[in-house]
């Protein structure tokens, strides 16, 4: 068996990432291997316009940004103190922990797929939402297509 160096937790805000995270911390302590925790913003963030009220600017003289812009750094600073919360569990435990939020220029399972063969991922942990019933059987869309497609194993928590 290859040694785990590198491990890939990609997180979903509807998922249970301190259930996710804890099986990465368990792994990553059992082979002392680095953590990088990730999450994929949808590229839609990227042409969603602001319908909320309009904050009040500073004239600096600059041109403001568009709407889309000021809406996917929110969502962005957002996912980043998420995963930072998250974080603090396994950087209790000395354990190396890299945080990455990317803006989805493909299908969010593509760029986790791109993200874990560009860095040498060597185990991916994602999650799968809790079915009931005749969904039970079923996997999320992402974690089906990371499992079909990945170049390394893949852990499924649910």
């Amino acid at each position: 068996m290859k040694k785990i160096e590198k491990l890939l937790v990609a997180l979903d805000q509807s998922e249970q990432p301190e259930i996710i995270m804890n099986y990465g911390t368990t792994i990553a302590e059992r082979y002392n291997s680095d953590i990088t925790l990730l999450h994929i913003l949808p590229s839609e963030i990227r042409y969603e316009e602001d319908t909320g009220s309009s904050v009040n600017e500073v004239d600096t003289g600059i041109l403001p940004s568009p709407p889309s812009v000021k809406l996917a750094e929110a969502a962005y600073l957002q996912a980043y103190r998420w995963l930072e919360s998250i974080a603090l569990s396994s950087q209790k435990k000395n354990i190396i922990t890299e945080i990455q939020v990317l803006v989805a220029t493909d299908s969010v399972p593509v760029e986790i797929l791109n993200y874990a063969e560009k860095n040498k991922i060597d185990l991916i942990i994602v999650g799968t939402k809790r079915k009931t019933g005749p969904e039970r059987v079923l996997l999320s869309s992402v974690a089906s297509h990371v499992i079909t497609h990945a170049q390394c194993p893949i852990l499924v928590v649910r």
